[in-house]
């Protein structure tokens, strides 16, 4: 029996949005300097599938975090799109919770960094997360 599921080579990202956006300064920090760690970061990932378009599914960030220099928080939708309507099983396969949101964060993080430094709050890297890890902590829930 085969348990692997086929993944269209077709499957792209087209598209990434952020759909909210709250900057919020506390004080500045020198525009050639490092920002402080987040001291509170909570992130959210979300896989939806609109009813409408058989071939869309969307991933959706909710980032809330907080620094010694700046709250933000952020909304971004990641739009991936394939010739062919998801399955069921592709619905529910490890590329939706482990590799579209791996492919799609990359972008996250690039978004950040330009808002925080163009704000001229110094420069800010989103932790890197390990998207297999975090699959099999809400696995184990």
């Amino acid at each position: 029996m085969n348990n692997k599921i086929q993944i269209d080579s077709r499957l792209r990202l087209a598209d990434f949005v952020a759909t909210k956006v709250s900057l919020t300064a506390k004080g500045g920090t020198p525009q050639n300097e490092e920002a402080k760690p987040p001291s509170n970061i909570k992130i959210n990932i979300q896989s939806l599938f609109p009813q409408e378009t058989p071939n869309l599914f969307l991933i959706k960030f909710v980032i809330s975090l907080e620094t010694e220099n700046f709250n933000l928080e952020l909304e971004t939708i990641s739009k991936f799109i394939s010739e062919k309507e998801y399955t069921d099983e592709f619905k529910k396969s490890p590329f939706i919770k482990i590799n579209a949101p791996a492919i799609a964060f990359p972008f996250v993080r690039s978004y950040i960094n330009t808002l925080v430094s163009s704000s001229g709050l110094g420069t800010f890297f989103l932790p890197a997360i390990n998207f297999a890890k975090l699959a099999d902590e809400k696995n184990s829930k």
